[in-house]
């Protein structure tokens, strides 16, 4: 049940806790976040809260800025943050600039990562499977014969009523996190074989004057050129971008996308108010980056947003420091750090948030037999967990606690709407908002907003996220 009078969050002063973890003092376990009409626990001030949570907006230097540099750089070979007041010696100073000297920098499209398998992990490489295919034919048509429809199965299982916040106190960061993740490991290549789904006749919502002739769009995924002949040669779908925690998301996956985000001075494009660089779309104008889906939503957009900027703090800061350092070294510098703290985040907050304290295990050391290729039951399948800790409503948050002024907006609202970050006060009240509000519950239901996604009013089309992803299994 929801708690009419929710609790005030407290943010920990943990020094690397991004977000995912807000507290509530007083509580062994925070309580559910109000209904939209009783927003009072968003307008307590919450101290700190991008010092001790978000990289950097503008001129915070968060802590976890600090640990990258202080811990992250060393793994980098870049330069050791001396405490303050302490005076660097002369050999120190030496093995400092052996260790700049030394840095080699990743590739953008993911080769040469496996010196074994150079081809590992590449943009534009076929994604691999665990578990084998198991298509209609054997090899490459759907896999739908006797099976349910996949909007019924969506209106019978998964159909949420009202919030469903998860027990653990998780923040919206949660899933915010998993998609910005997401789109920096995998991205499947469209295709243009047309595979619509049937809608029930006299579906409330995509068929409310029981015609029964109505339908979700949908297209079958591009394959690699030459697959999909026999059983011994399955259909295998392609994987656009490098498979690796590599911010591609920000950077890109092909030497021309790099170029086309690049600034002066080793620095990433920005536009008026440091947001990403505007560029002319189908619809108006909309935010560029490393990856295409930028704009899918303005949380995404926002994280998108935060690390261009972290990577052009990195540049002034290792400027100021290395003067002899190139433009195209101090993009690479910053670059890694900046690759260095989406890892670090990923592996120390995200997943332990997600999967528990203990679910992943100690390195043991590269093993080059391993393809670090995302396999296709994970971006299909097993990844879309995410979609179930969605949640209906983005709240956006003033400095000091208050609501914004511009007010808050449903998830539906903020579907590839750029113009709301252009001319409503950038990112940081989202951001704040994300944090400072819980994440659905992971389950097998997902709220209206993305399983009843109208275009317009009952009828006039549009999409059910669950229906896509059953569909996207079949298919694939």
């Amino acid at each position: 049940m929801k708690n009419d009078k929710a609790p005030s969050l407290k943010v920990p002063q943990g020094a690397d806790n991004f977000g995912f973890r807000p507290e509530v003092p007083g509580h062994d376990l925070p309580q559910p976040a109000a209904p939209q009409s009783d927003k009072s626990f968003l307008h307590k001030k919450h101290d700190d809260f991008f010092e001790n949570h978000l990289p950097r907006f503008e001129e915070h230097h968060s802590r976890l800025d600090s640990a990258a540099y202080n811990i992250l750089i060393h793994k980098l070979g870049g330069p050791h943050k001396s405490q303050a007041g302490e005076k660097k010696h002369h050999g120190q100073e030496h093995h400092e600039q052996n260790e700049w000297n030394n840095f080699e920098a990743r590739t953008i499209d993911g080769s040469g990562n496996n010196l074994s398998h150079t081809d590992y992990g590449t943009t534009g490489s076929a994604f691999i499977t665990t578990s084998g295919y198991d298509y209609g034919n054997g090899y490459s048509t759907p896999n739908d014969a006797d099976r349910p429809n996949v909007r019924e199965i969506s209106n019978e299982i998964f159909a949420q009523n009202g919030d469903i916040f998860n027990a653990s106190g998780i923040s919206n960061f949660l899933w915010v996190w998993g998609q910005f993740l997401d789109h920096d490991i995998n991205l499947t290549e469209g295709g243009t074989e047309e595979y619509d789904i049937t809608v029930p006749q006299g579906d409330i919502y995509f068929d409310p004057y029981n015609t029964g002739t109505q339908v979700i769009d949908f297209t079958r995924s591009g394959y690699a050129e030459g697959t999909g002949t026999d059983t011994d040669n399955p259909r295998l779908q392609v994987n656009d971008i490098t498979a690796f925690i590599d911010a591609s998301n920000i950077y890109g996956s092909t030497a021309e996308k790099q170029a086309e985000l690049r600034g002066e001075g080793g620095k990433l494009l920005t536009s008026e108010g440091n947001l990403l660089p505007i560029v002319m779309g189908d619809h108006g104008p909309e935010f560029l980056s490393g990856d295409e889906r930028v704009n899918e939503n303005v949380a995404l957009t926002s994280m998108h947003t935060l690390f261009t900027r972290e990577h052009n703090f990195w540049v002034d800061k290792i400027a100021a420091e290395h003067p002899e350092l190139t433009g195209d070294e101090l993009y690479e510098r910053a670059k890694a750090i900046v690759e260095a703290e989406i890892q670090h985040v990923t592996f120390d907050e995200f997943l332990p948030a997600l999967l528990g304290d203990d679910a992943i295990g100690k390195y043991k050391g590269y093993d080059a037999t391993i393809n670090p290729q995302i396999a296709t039951e994970f971006a299909t399948a097993a990844f879309r967990v995410g979609h179930t800790m969605l949640s209906s409503d983005i709240f956006r948050m003033q400095e000091d606690g208050a609501e914004s002024s511009y007010g808050d907006m449903t998830l539906q609202q903020a579907f590839f709407r750029p113009d709301m970050i252009m001319s409503q006060g950038g990112i940081d009240e989202i951001l704040r908002g994300m944090g400072s509000s819980y994440s659905q519950s992971i389950d097998a239901q997902i709220i209206d907003d993305v399983r009843n996604f109208l275009f317009g009013p009952p009828g006039a089309g549009g999409f059910d996220l669950v229906s896509l992803n059953i569909q996207r299994g079949r298919d694939h």
